[in-house]
């Protein structure tokens, strides 16, 4: 695989971040822009639109047919006028910001893939090839996938001015040992995040990628399939008869996750028993160390959950927004059980802005933090954001380096309750918008809890009738704790574990809800033994 990014080589365009302490001279009030709490109205998981992916893993894909008649190109077709290339050409509206399209891009992971062929005996695979990237630094895999769908190696190439790969034509056989009667194959090109036709070239000219051209596969029999790209279209990332695709890489490990509040670890004077972003999906190894072997723990990895995009032209409630924006504020809740800098782990977040129109961001502003607290902190962040900014992407996510081997590493970062707000502009339209839902809000505390629990809440403003009440897990009632004429102001009530009938409830999981009038909010609870 590729050497570790050198993160003192890559070129970011960093934002100005500011603490929200640093923001108060903003004299107007912020428009709120999103909110996500990452549960839906009966308080189940619900990602909202985020997803979660491996550090510098690719949303889109880029290996495509091309016929190199645009401007800019340096590379040329191996054979007839057509060639399969990794590469995005200038005339491409994804290009834009570019400093010197066509080429490849800073922490590119990309595969040419096939299908499974059918096959018999040894099976070859031969092909011609171009590359152009910086050696030593940026990668092409050739690899097939064996019996046991593992990807194995054939050949890595890691080429380009003054250095070259040698002659173009190139064949691989795998034995008929290495198959069981169906084979794949692919083209994984892995690119570090300095040094590429997207940056300043260091050291080397016209970086332009991978190119291949003349793929054969033959076993046994004869040939399988063959594709020289001739009858495709310009900018096919699928042959005409589906064999060989272009796909994003995702073969690392990436640990995140929606998780309860309620099944993780949280060392804090308050929990969080909503659901919320975790990063140790998967890992194999766990929190004995600090005396929590129940506990999963965050493994080696730099992994994120991204947002949706987040358009910044219009309210929560979908009202447009006039005028231009001042700055943005981001804030998170995150959970910090995090050792000092020294020990590689950091919890990360990420905004970039876009235009409508630009795959590319027009500014990213990064940061990561370690925090030794075991608590919940509300981290928040303002910015401005570049003009002609339409919309953001948020990441929030954990960087756990391998360089200093660390013996006791937590369960965290954890993440929930995202906002993002606006100052400057104004809203417009509001009378031809949908009323955004009135929500109520319901806190139970302690939780989990042996054997008593206090239930908080406000009913929305307006409502008539309150009636909260205890469920089993499975749904059965247990008990009516309130029922009755909605009171202003925020109300407690305890719960002593007991049902309708005085008995005390076996140890497990609870729903409490709450309705008030047309507005439904629940919150799971944990008794104990």
């Amino acid at each position: 695989m590729p050497p570790p990014n050198r993160l003192f080589r890559s070129i970011l365009a960093v934002a100005v971040a500011l603490p929200l302490a640093l923001a108060a001279e903003v004299a107007a009030d912020p428009i709120l822009v999103a909110e996500f709490g990452f549960e839906d109205a009966q308080g189940q998981a619900d990602p909202q639109g985020w997803r979660t992916l491996q550090k510098y893993q690719n949303d889109d894909t880029y290996f495509h047919v091309e016929d190199f008649s645009g401007q800019g190109h340096v590379a040329a077709a191996l054979a007839g006028q057509q060639s399969m290339w990794c590469g995005l050409a200038s005339e491409d509206p994804r290009a834009c910001g570019w400093r010197s399209a066509p080429g490849y891009g800073s922490h590119w992971s990309q595969n040419l893939s096939s299908v499974a062929f059918s096959v018999q005996g040894d099976v070859t695979l031969s092909f011609l090839m171009d590359v152009s990237v910086e050696p030593g630094y940026d990668y092409v895999y050739v690899q097939y996938e064996d019996s046991a769908g593992q990807w194995q190696e054939l050949d890595n190439y890691t080429c380009g001015p003054p250095l070259n790969c040698g002659a173009p034509s190139r064949s691989y056989t795998v034995p008929a040992a290495g198959h069981d009667g169906a084979i794949r194959f692919r083209f994984y090109l892995a690119s570090d995040g300095a040094a590429d036709a997207q940056t300043f070239p260091i050291g080397f000219d016209d970086p332009y990628g991978f190119l291949v051209d003349d793929l054969v596969v033959s076993d046994a029999t004869g040939t399988v399939s063959s594709e020289d790209f001739e009858a495709e279209a310009v900018g096919a990332s699928v042959t005409l008869d589906g064999d060989w695709f272009a796909e994003a890489n995702d073969d690392a490990y990436n640990g995140g996750a929606l998780v309860s509040g309620l099944d993780v670890l949280q060392e804090s004077p308050t929990d969080n028993a909503t659901p919320m972003w975790a990063f140790f999906d998967g890992s194999t190894r766990n929190y004995a160390c600090a005396g929590h072997p129940e506990q999963l723990i965050v493994d080696v990895t730099s992994c994120f959950v991204r947002s949706p995009r987040i358009d910044i032209t219009q309210d929560v409630h979908g009202n447009a927004i006039g005028g231009e924006p001042d700055s943005l504020v981001v804030e998170f809740d995150v959970y910090r059980d995090i050792a000092a800098v020294y020990s590689r782990k950091f919890y990360t977040w990420s905004v970039a802005t876009y235009s409508s129109d630009c795959l590319f961001p027009l500014r990213s502003t990064v940061s990561q933090h370690v925090g030794t607290q075991k608590d919940w902190f509300r981290h928040g962040v303002r910015f401005v954001p570049e003009a002609g900014t339409d919309y953001i992407v948020i990441e929030l996510g954990v960087r756990s380096d391998p360089f200093l081997p660390i013996e006791c590493r937590s369960h965290s970062p954890l993440f929930d309750n995202v906002t993002v707000s606006r100052l400057g502009g104004y809203v417009s339209g509001v009378e031809d918008q949908p009323p955004r839902a009135p929500r109520a809000s319901l806190q139970v505390a302690p939780n989990p809890f042996n054997p008593g629990t206090t239930i908080s809440f406000e009913a929305p403003s307006g409502s008539r009738q309150v009636r909260l009440r205890i469920y089993s897990a499975e749904g059965r009632l247990i008990t009516t704790l309130i029922e009755g004429q909605a009171m202003a102001g925020r109300q407690s009530v305890s719960w002593d574990g007991k049902d309708r009938n005085g008995r005390a409830v076996a140890s497990g999981v609870y729903l409490c809800e709450l309705v008030a009038d047309n507005v439904r909010e629940s919150r799971k609870m944990i008794l104990i033994e």
